[in-house]
This record gives C-alpha cells, structure tokens and sequence, in this order.
C-alpha cells in the first residue's frame, strides 16, 4: 500500500509540475539584459511545488519569507549577479518585468513581449500557489480572488505578493471583513 501511495503522489507531483510549465508558457518572455539582480534582494514566496523542484534541480532551498532576512539576496544568485536555476525559477521571477504596476517593471528598459495587467499578474500567481500548493493559501485562494476583485486592495495584494510584508495587515484586515464561506 505505501508504494501505492508513493506512485500517486508522485503521479500529483508530476501533474501540477506540468500544470505550472502551462502556466509558465503563458507568460510573456521579458528580454533581460541582466542587470536586475538588485530585485532579488526582496523575501519573495513561492508554492511548495516551485521550492522543492529548485531544491531538487540545484539543492538550494528558497527560504519562506519570514525566514529570509529583509534585503538578503536570493540564494539562487550567482556571484556575477545571475540566477543559479534560471530553468527552474519560480512564478513571481517569471512574472518580473511583464508586470504593469512599477514594482513589476524593469528599471533597466528590458521589455515584455506583452505587458500583464495588475489583475492578469495576480491571477497568474494565485494560479501558481494554486497548482504548486502553499500552507497559507491552500484554502483561502478564493477569498483572495475576492480581495483582487477590489480596486482598493489590488495593490496591496500584489505588493504581499511580491514579498513586501508591510500590506499584510491590509489584507489580513479586509479578509477578516469577508463573509465566512
């Protein structure tokens, strides 16, 4: 019974990882001229999926915001300023660049084949925590579908998102003022 288990987990796995490369291509292509490595100084937060497939690829774990000291540096990032698993590198990297909100954008003139709105950016990463699963969001994607729906909260949502933990209170507030579902 528990290689059963094993081998279905592991059939799951193998779905939602190939759920997230759908997701993945997608995604605009950004022309990167690499000068960006001062954005991978911010704690970001990835799905469960996204850590461990990093993990596995290079032995690196991403750390969990609240475990990553405020303006360290990605442990992905290379001494000459470039991701060490660019293959494998998780949503909110993907998305940097593409974004329309100025704290997605390149200050360095690299240019998206598209520009995501601020609604496609977030759907974009809910659909990753979704697919690629995250203990905090496990059940309330929904619900922040809900708070993105509302023109006031979109920016802080993204800005949580993107792994700036002063907007958390907004939306801890504005979840809680949410019917129970």
């Amino acid at each position: 019974m528990p290689k059963r288990e094993k081998g279905q987990s592991a059939a799951r796995r193998a779905a939602a990882l190939q759920a997230l490369r759908e997701l993945y291509a997608t995604l605009p292509e950004v022309a990167c001229k690499g000068y960006c490595q001062r954005s991978c100084r911010s704690p970001i937060d990835v799905s469960d999926l996204e850590r461990q497939t990093i993990h596995d690829a290079s032995g690196t774990w991403i750390p969990r915001p609240e475990q990553w000291p405020p303006g360290a540096p990605c442990p992905l990032l290379t001494p000459a300023g470039r991701c060490g698993d660019h293959a494998n590198r998780p949503t909110i990297c993907r998305l940097y660049g593409a974004g329309a909100t100025a704290n997605m954008q390149c200050p360095h003139g690299c240019l998206p084949t598209a520009r995501l709105t601020l609604q496609q950016t977030i759907d974009v990463l809910l659909q990753a925590l979704e697919i690629g699963g995250h203990p905090d969001y496990r059940t309330g994607t929904d619900r922040l579908r809900e708070i993105a729906a509302d023109q006031r909260l979109r920016p802080a949502l993204l800005r949580v998102m993107t792994g700036d933990p002063t907007a958390l209170e907004e939306i801890h507030t504005a979840l809680r003022r949410l019917p129970s579902p």
